[in-house]
């Protein structure tokens, strides 16, 4: 009897141990940012960019009181969006990069809570994401509908029920794109708000919104990451200053 619990024991932590490995080697079998994502964390003089602890922010150098608040696709380094965060700080938003757990924004959805309670000159908030980020993005959105004017979702969709929202709500993804679930896109789609926009950007593929090359299995792009992040900016600043 004592060497059948041994026996088990010792399954037992074997098989944590595969677990607690297989799980590591998911999560740094990532994407980091490229080139062209790390020249977009220098200031420049339209954008002034800061490296905090949990987060780079990207502060036009001109007032503005409308602010977005990003969620980074899982298992990205959160700073390979920062050329589609300078782009959008070119446009008067000012932008707050969040840095999550592991690359996983699943780990913190309430990340947005302790910028938009103590960044007091932003009283127009938006909150997106980029595939798992859009997802926990929506997340908090339907937890804290009050605290924001509106969802941007960038190859993602909301598994929450945001109809009864006074939410704006943009929805893009690439024509190229095979990395987002289009069958639960379309299962989703009636969890919008009505008003919600939805825009296919011709050409584009689910890893272009970032800056960390080719995701594995994705569909190849025939236009650039710059002119998809640029597509993706123009639309949204559409949506932030209707609802503005």
């Amino acid at each position: 009897m004592k060497n059948k619990k041994r026996i088990l024991k010792r399954i037992f932590v074997v098989c944590i141990v595969f677990v607690i490995l297989g799980s590591i080697f998911y999560i740094q079998d990532g994407y980091s940012m490229d080139s062209t994502a790390k020249s977009a964390l220098h200031s420049t003089a339209a954008v002034i960019v800061k490296e905090e602890r949990s987060a780079t922010l990207f502060q036009p150098n001109k007032r503005t009181n409308t602010g977005l608040i990003f969620y980074p696709g899982g298992k990205v380094e959160y700073q390979a969006y920062a050329p589609l965060m300078q782009d959008f700080a070119k446009k008067g938003i000012y932008c707050v990069l969040v840095k999550m757990p592991l690359n996983l924004a699943v780990f913190d959805v309430n990340a947005a809570d302790s910028y938009i309670q103590t960044t007091k000159n932003i009283s127009n908030w938006y909150i997106g994401g980029h595939s798992l980020g859009g997802a926990m993005a929506a997340k908090y959105a339907d937890q804290h509908p009050k605290n924001l004017k509106g969802l941007l979702l960038l190859g993602a969709y909301s598994t929450q029920d945001l109809t009864d929202t006074n939410l704006s709500c943009l929805a893009i993804y690439g024509s190229h794109d095979h990395i987002m679930n289009h069958g639960h896109w379309h299962k989703y789609r009636h969890d919008l708000p009505e008003n919600t926009v939805v825009k296919i950007i011709k050409g584009g593929n689910h890893s272009q919104f970032g800056s960390y090359g080719l995701q594995n299995k994705d569909g190849k792009a025939t236009i650039s990451p710059a002119k998809q992040q640029h597509e993706t900016v123009e639309e949204a600043i559409k949506l932030m200053h209707i609802a503005n």
